[in-house]
């Protein structure tokens, strides 16, 4: 394979994966204020190796839905953050939940 080819797959892959990053990482702002979090019974911790993770409302095709909280195999060494609304200049915007060492 030439060196022209060789550079051409190079660039053409970097800008095809640094395009699929900025998709998954695009911000939808939100003009109204989620609803207030619903308060949820957790249900039976299923084992000892798991965290809760909160439930949320998420916005589809522009309206709320309540997004149901959820055991999550625990990661050791690290505590888990939900996720949370956040109010800007641009509107609201989701926080993703994370680990956090």
């Amino acid at each position: 394979m030439n060196n022209n080819k060789l550079i051409f797959l190079i660039a053409s892959f970097c800008v095809l994966a640094l395009g699929s990053a900025n998709t998954l990482n695009a911000a939808v702002y939100v003009k109204k204020a989620p609803p207030t979090r619903r308060v949820a019974v957790k249900p039976k911790k299923p084992s000892k190796n798991v965290v809760w993770v909160s439930g949320h409302w998420c916005v589809k095709r522009g309206n709320y839905v309540w997004v149901n909280g959820r055991w999550q195999k625990e990661r050791l060494g690290y505590r888990w953050i939900d996720g949370h609304w956040e109010k800007t200049p641009r509107g609201w915007i989701w926080i993703n939940g994370r680990w956090a060492k």
